[in-house]
């Protein structure tokens, strides 16, 4: 294991206080009680459209019972991150995830009734009593079609588990069970590689060890090969029964028109087509990206550029360690052009203890860093800051997500204090773009370089990276949904086909075996939302800078997300993610970050 410290060697403003969620385990025990008791009473709620007042009150109750039960998932999850090992915290997450289950079929009986009479909720949609409600019973509405009756719903609460289990397998595997190699690192020590210390390791200036770290993680990753394999496929297959019963007539299609995160509020609502606009989008502009690639190649001094040089300092010198409290006033200074306001807020979730800060033992550290939230008690960031500044800049990202997630609480009630996936990633991408911006002004000559090389990687890898990523996992859907059978042969041959394609300079020696390090025990579809977010951040970006765009007109755009669908939000801003312009401004940042490299 790891040598991190353990939680208690910590200062306590470096940990986050999950009591501003629950006091104790037992007031969590006791809220899961009281929303069970509500749960039955939703699944015996009589006339639920029966009068105006009635029809809100019933949309009162779903509203309340999803704020409780995400509240209590929240809790469950923070606390197993903080010792993935203890008994006691999965048991506790396992019976949030069957409390889950168990509301989201007693509020699926009340909807699917509202749903049976909608010409008379239509009727009631316009009075007084429904002010406030009338987005979201439209929302509602539409989506009768997917809604099942009585005994099907039980069948698929039943079946949720089913559909999760393949995800807990994946963090078995890569977590739980994964034994992390160990190789000789720079200065000759030991050098233990698991999920999160990976990256770092390809941060390295040397190049024989960051071979050394990709090859052992892959390797290792590889004795746990035909288990991830069987992980992947039965999570597919879960997902794709799921989607057939629910009338969709793909995963992809499901997982495009989810609910929104939180799930309290309206679903996302992003066509197939402009999923696949995206995709094309990220495939017309490769050039400027596989430039950038070669120029790499060319700064490195290599004749074949490998996968574990793909993030490589490409400046001489010593990579400059980072305090966390300078890092935090960094991006304190950073988020200025978003307004006093805004940054104060920001300046509030250091001081309340939202965030856990760095890796521990036992704590999850397959992941650098999220930020889960809920709408009444706020967001909460794990981080995993390792001193360098590509986790100073992930943290940036997370608080982004976390200031999303307090404009939308000032916003509104929790029905629209949700987010849909598309837009989800615009202020964590903004963060980090602002955050290069402040770095490379304050002029630290040790400093700027990284700077603008983490510049590069943001905007690469949430892009063309992003976009590998979303291409690969909708074909490996396609395979199942044609009949196919996912072996690990066939993830291997499908990721290195698109990842021939996407990296062009980079060569692979390993027969694509990088599939293994794919995120697969997140929803179906998240890569997209990554590419969305990074060229509507670039555009926000460049119209702060130029003052085109009021922090009124921002916070405008972000506390309106959960009210809207996600093309008309980005048209809020005349943004659209779908055609050729947004991903040309990528292009031309990395054009000018190669001319930069080579000058």
């Amino acid at each position: 294991m790891t040598d991190y410290p353990t939680r208690e060697e910590l200062d306590d403003e470096h940990t986050w206080d999950l009591t501003r969620i629950y006091g104790t385990p037992a007031d969590w025990e006791a809220a899961a009680d009281e929303l069970a008791d509500r749960a039955a009473a939703l699944r015996t709620r009589e006339d639920p459209t029966d009068s105006p007042v009635t029809l809100a009150g019933s949309l009162e109750a779903i509203e309340s019972a999803l704020v409780t039960k995400n509240r209590l998932e929240l809790y469950a999850e923070l606390r197993r991150n903080e010792d993935t090992t203890d008994d006691d915290r999965r048991d506790r997450r396992r019976r949030a995830r069957r409390l889950a289950a168990d509301v989201d079929e007693a509020v699926q009986a009340v909807r699917r009734r509202i749903q049976r009479d909608a010409p008379a909720v239509r009727e009631h949609r316009e009075r007084p009593a429904l002010d406030g409600w009338r987005d979201y019973l439209d929302d509602l509405l539409a989506g009768a079609p997917h809604t099942r009756d009585a005994s099907v719903e039980a069948v698929i609460a039943a079946f949720e588990p089913v559909v999760e289990s393949g995800a807990d397998t994946v963090l078995a595997v890569t977590t739980d069970d994964f034994e992390a190699p160990t190789v000789g690192g720079p200065d000759g020590e030991d050098f233990e590689v698991d999920g999160g210390s990976y990256s770092a390791a390809l941060d390295s200036p040397d190049r024989a060890f960051r071979r050394r770290a990709h090859e052992a993680f892959l390797g290792a990753l590889g004795d746990y090969e035909h288990a991830l394999a069987a992980a992947v496929a039965e999570k597919v297959e879960a997902n794709a029964a799921l989607a057939t019963v629910r009338n969709y007539d793909s995963v992809r299609e499901m997982a495009l028109s989810r609910a929104s995160y939180p799930d309290t509020g309206m679903c996302d609502s992003f066509p197939a087509s402009a999923h696949d606009a995206v995709i094309e989008n990220v495939r017309d502009h490769f050039d400027a990206y596989h430039d950038l690639l070669e120029s790499r190649r060319a700064c490195l001094g290599v004749e074949t550029l490998r996968p574990w040089d793909a993030s490589a300092p490409l400046v001489d010198g010593e990579v400059p360690e980072l305090d966390y409290a300078a890092v935090c006033e960094h991006v304190l200074a950073a988020v200025e052009p978003l307004g006093a306001e805004y940054r104060d807020r920001l300046a509030a979730f250091f001081d309340e203890r939202r965030g856990d800060v760095f890796p521990t033992r036992k704590k999850r550290t397959d992941i650098t860093g999220y930020c889960p939230s809920n709408p009444e008690t706020g967001a909460f960031v794990l981080a995993n800051f390792r001193g360098d500044l590509r986790t100073a800049f992930v943290l940036a990202h997370e608080l982004g997500h976390a200031m999303h997630a307090a404009v939308l609480r000032d916003a509104g009630p929790p029905r629209y204090a949700t987010c849909p996936q598309p837009v989800s990633e615009v202020p964590s991408l903004l963060h980090e773009l602002l955050l290069a911006e402040h770095l490379h002004e304050e002029g630290e000559t040790a400093l700027t370089p990284f700077v603008r090389e983490r510049r590069a990687n943001v905007l690469a890898g949430n892009v063309y990276r992003a976009g590998r990523s979303a291409a690969f996992l909708h074909e490996m859907y396609r395979l199942v949904e044609d009949g196919y059978d996912l072996s690990s042969d066939r993830l291997a041959e499908t990721y290195a086909d698109c990842a021939a394609a996407f990296r062009g300079p980079v060569e692979a020696a390993d027969g694509g075996c990088e599939w293994r390090r794919e995120a697969y025990a997140r929803e179906p579809y998240h890569s997209y939302q990554y590419v969305t977010g990074t060229v509507a951040a670039v555009s926000i970006h460049r119209r702060i800078q130029s003052g085109k765009l009021t922090t009124g007109a921002y916070r405008d755009f972000l506390g309106n997300a959960g009210r809207r669908d996600s093309v008309s939000s980005f048209e809020s801003l005349g943004i659209d993610v779908t055609a050729s312009d947004p991903y040309g401004r990528v292009a031309d940042e990395l054009d000018r970050i190669r001319e930069a490299r080579l000058d």
